[in-house]
């Protein structure tokens, strides 16, 4: 919980607190993206990153704005 970064990428010497994280982000080094749209085709490095794309293609507006209430 302190915010200290003693975990290191190997390729950038970026810091970060938690060894999961290094891994994550060392994919940015590889090139690859072995996740793929299931509408559009297009890839991405991470899950999550394609789920987020995912929704451009479908209805679904997952967050509100709090002064007008409109949803994005």
């Amino acid at each position: 919980h302190t915010g200290e970064r003693h975990v290191r990428c190997m390729q950038c010497g970026k810091g970060f607190s938690d060894f999961s994280l290094v891994i994550w982000h060392q994919q940015t080094h590889i090139g690859e993206k072995p996740c793929m749209c299931f509408h559009c085709g297009k890839c991405f490095k991470h899950s999550v990153h394609t789920n987020r794309h995912q929704r451009v293609h479908t209805i679904e507006k997952p967050f509100m704005c709090d002064e007008c209430g409109s949803c994005f």
